[in-house]
């Protein structure tokens, strides 16, 4: 695990006594220099860095890398808040933010006095590499590989939602149909089919705050463009529709076997560089591959990459966001086995 800490220091002066005026001559008296404490300036540390508990999905899937989280301290140096500022995978996030939680630090010291500041932890999740002894002696390493690649989208969907409220719960629910309606009113004009328009509503009571009551509709809207050119026309309507909130474009690769192959080959050629790295470490070779498990063995989800849409207000009204079509990320992950020589 590595840990830093960044922040600017300052000096605090310490003024001098005048001295005395004598009628015959001035005599100075030597200005007080005992120091207010042994160390007026020192940054923050990690005193005991507690290790993550490594996801059972990141181990499976070969994810690794290090997340570093901004810690907040007190002048009591104690952890008072958390967050992620980077991190090579969301699956490893809730993981190190509970190491760094958990971890003990000493708050920084400025001019004698500790103060609140925040903190850079970085936590490192370390790649899964098993070495094994089979009965007959022979050896092997077994690692996981994980790699990528690149695909523009096949298909768009705008997701929105609907939320009316009301101190009754079909009241509620009656106000979230009439605004549904009103859309597929207005998603028609456009000429969007009413069997690409899919939804799902829920009724819950209102418990935000002890003094709010009543209950909330919440209506889960998914429409298919027939084009993802066409996406952010669609996008734009629902957005402009009065009682929508969270417009989203979701971008997908429907058609990603091919892109699935070539994630696959970098998946095994970053399993065979970390398979030679651990032998290395242990003045050993590499020998043949034995086998290779692929995890998920078929993608359960076509991969897809999230846009927030939102309009943006101008003078007289709202424009359109300049959203490009992002390419989507396709991953793979194999764990191999090899063959381990002197």
């Amino acid at each position: 695990m590595r840990h830093h800490w960044a922040l600017a220091a300052s000096v605090l002066a310490v003024a001098g006594e005048a001295g005395n005026v004598c009628a015959q001559e001035i005599t100075p008296r030597p200005t007080p220099t005992t120091p207010a404490c042994a160390q007026p300036n020192v940054p923050a540390r990690t005193i005991r860095a507690v290790e993550p508990d490594t996801p059972a999905l990141a181990a499976q899937q070969g994810i690794h890398g290090v997340v570093q989280v901004v810690v907040s301290i007190d002048a009591d140096s104690h952890v008072v808040g958390a967050r992620i500022m980077s991190s090579p995978s969301a699956v490893l996030n809730q993981a190190a933010i509970t190491a760094a939680r958990q971890s003990t630090f000493q708050a920084q010291i400025r001019g004698c006095q500790p103060i609140a500041a925040d903190y850079i932890f970085s936590v490192d999740f370390a790649r899964s590499v098993t070495f094994a002894v089979a009965a007959s002696g022979e050896r092997t390493v077994s690692v996981i590989g994980r790699g990528s690649a690149l695909r523009a989208p096949d298909s768009a969907v705008i997701q929105a939602s609907i939320i009316t409220r009301d101190l009754v719960a079909a009241n509620a629910s009656a106000k979230n149909d009439a605004l549904f309606e009103a859309l597929k009113t207005k998603l028609g004009a456009l000429q969007v089919k009413t069997g690409t328009i899919a939804s799902l509503v829920s009724v819950q009571p209102r418990r935000p705050a002890a003094e709010v009551t009543g209950y909330a509709a919440t209506r889960q809207v998914r429409i298919t463009a027939d084009s993802v050119a066409n996406a952010t026309d669609v996008a734009a309507a629902v957005a402009s529709q009065p009682g929508v909130e969270a417009v989203a474009i979701r971008y997908i690769v429907r058609d990603h076997a091919a892109a699935s192959r070539d994630a696959l080959t970098n998946a095994l050629n970053d399993a065979e560089q970390a398979a030679r790295e651990a032998v290395a470490s242990k003045n050993l070779h590499l020998g043949a591959r034995k086998d290779i498990a692929v995890q998920p063995d078929g993608l359960a989800e076509a991969p897809y990459h999230i846009v927030p849409y939102f309009l943006v207000p101008v003078a007289g009204g709202f424009k359109e966001p300049d959203i490009r079509i992002p390419n989507v990320v396709v991953y793979a992950t194999a764990t191999v086995i090899y063959a381990v020589n002197p």
